[in-house]
């Protein structure tokens, strides 16, 4: 039960298994969010809008520190990160020293899901530069909430099955300046 075509491709892939016999055994189950809209207008006493957001674990995966380095020359556009610091100190160290270096960084822990809703609507576009995601549900609910998304290429995320390529900005989250691009 892959929740893409193109997640089953990967995973026949890493198991070394025939992609026609098991996509013959397979149904796509597709990720999928309510779009309730909460009247609960939390935003963590933030008092900037139209930010570039990033919802999810600060960790390697995530690759929050791209994101940084690739917003490195326009500090006057503020970040905001939503989510645990991840297992590695080491890259959350990164993260936290590069954000201070840069400035306009915001950091909020986990929020109630309850409570996300006004970090979509008051961003300008939410980021997911990840190297896995399947596709990463803080996408669909960003783009649930009316928020521009960026999210990783084909190798990375489900772009074609949740029609990525219609809806998003699709960057190569290995490169720094493919970020930026699609971030601006």
């Amino acid at each position: 039960l892959p929740n893409s075509d193109e997640e089953l491709v990967f995973l026949c892939k890493d198991l070394n298994l025939n992609y026609l016999d098991i996509k013959n055994k397979s149904t796509a189950v597709p990720n999928a969010i309510e779009l309730e809209v909460s009247d609960i207008e939390y935003n963590g006493n933030l008092n900037v809008k139209n930010y570039v957001l990033s919802v999810g674990r600060i960790e390697p995966n995530k690759n929050q520190l791209s994101i940084i380095k690739a917003m490195m020359d326009t500090p006057e556009i503020p970040i905001v990160f939503v989510g645990r610091k991840g297992d590695d100190i080491s890259y959350v160290d990164d993260v936290m020293s590069l954000s201070a270096l840069r400035g306009n960084v915001y950091f909020f822990d986990e929020v109630p899901h309850e409570n996300i809703q006004m970090f979509y609507k008051n961003a300008k576009v939410h980021v997911l530069a990840s190297f896995r995601e399947s596709p990463g549900l803080v996408t669909l609910e960003a783009l649930g909430q009316g928020c521009n998304v960026v999210v990783s290429g084909y190798d990375f995320c489900p772009v074609k099955y949740y029609k990525f390529e219609e809806n998003a900005y699709i960057c190569n989250p290995y490169s720094i300046s493919s970020i930026r691009k699609n971030i601006l």
